[in-house]
């Protein structure tokens, strides 16, 4: 018996020796988490650059795994993982270790908060910041009035566009500015803003002028000259385009109207008629047939004259 309890008590003090003697970080556990950056940024509907923060721990095996979870800006209420954001997080390695946030095309805009974990050891709370991508919007705008986009030059001519498409052009223009600068701005009002502008360009209308010359003698009595103007009054521009001239003679019951259309324009066009002091009227117009038995010609009216 007394030999056992000597074998016995050898043993333990063999196994005391041994952990006397082992390094210390085998039995040690995580004591604290800290990540270097609180607040990262990341730039939504891109696919780079990532925000990466450094996790730094205290006590932590290599291998250890890293976890985050979602918080509201309070801290404790949870919340889900920011959409369209990809998270890549790498294990301890010598108390150090990394956490990746990857923007995709799909990422939503906004403010998003994190702690990350280290065995149960949390971290301090994080910012995620996930800024709106003004890339195109910035590029449409710089198309239309270059670089300066608070001292706007707009490239196109405003001659040369009817009153109120160009109206409707620079508002969207100064729509698109004020967006563009705007800090808070959301992702829909920046893409809105950028498909306003192109909208805007597609409504523009063409300018072009019409006059008439004075009623002279000649013809099937007597004649006027119709000329078009304006920067795009050629040969070009005027293909499919129509000039529709009125003719108003008499009054009350005996008046007499008649209309033609001309197609295939020139720059100026003489139009002839019967008798002095007919009242002549014409529009130039496209985009389709106009229905001339109707009040509204259904097509763009570019220019109208009329004589007295």
């Amino acid at each position: 018996m007394e030999t056992r309890i000597r074998k016995g008590l050898a043993k333990l003090m063999a196994l005391c020796l041994v952990l006397m003697i082992m390094p210390v970080n085998v039995f040690a556990a995580t004591s604290a988490v800290t990540v270097g950056a609180q607040v990262g940024t990341i730039t939504a509907a891109t696919t780079g650059p990532a925000a990466t923060f450094t996790v730094t721990t205290t006590g932590a095996a290599d291998g250890e795994a890293v976890t985050i979870d979602w918080f509201e800006a309070d801290g404790t209420t949870p919340a889900t993982t920011p959409a369209g954001a990809t998270v890549v997080l790498t294990a301890v390695a010598g108390n150090s270790a990394t956490i990746t946030v990857n923007p995709v095309l799909t990422s939503v805009a906004g403010t998003y908060y994190f702690k990350a974990t280290v065995e149960t050891e949390i971290s301090a709370l994080v910012t995620l910041i996930i800024t709106p991508n003004k890339t195109a919007l910035t590029a449409a705008i710089t198309a239309e009035v270059g670089a300066i986009h608070t001292s706007p030059v707009y490239i196109l001519t405003i001659t040369d566009y009817t009153t109120v498409s160009w109206n409707a052009y620079t508002a969207a223009i100064a729509t698109a500015i004020a967006v563009e600068a705007d800090a808070s701005a959301t992702q829909t009002e920046i893409d809105d803003a950028t498909t306003a502008i192109a909208t805007s360009i597609t409504g523009l209308v063409r300018a072009y002028t019409l006059a008439s010359s004075v009623e002279q003698a000649g013809g099937a009595g007597y004649t006027r000259d119709i000329t078009i103007g304006g920067a795009y009054a050629d040969a070009a521009n005027l293909a499919g385009k129509y000039l529709v001239v009125q003719f108003t003679q008499g009054t009350g019951t005996t008046v007499k109207v008649s209309v033609v259309m001309i197609s295939s324009i020139s720059t100026s066009v003489t139009v002839s008629y019967p008798d002095s002091g007919t009242k002549v009227e014409a529009w130039l117009t496209g985009g389709g047939m106009p229905k001339l038995t109707e009040t509204d010609l259904g097509v763009t009216v570019y220019a109208n004259v009329t004589t007295d």
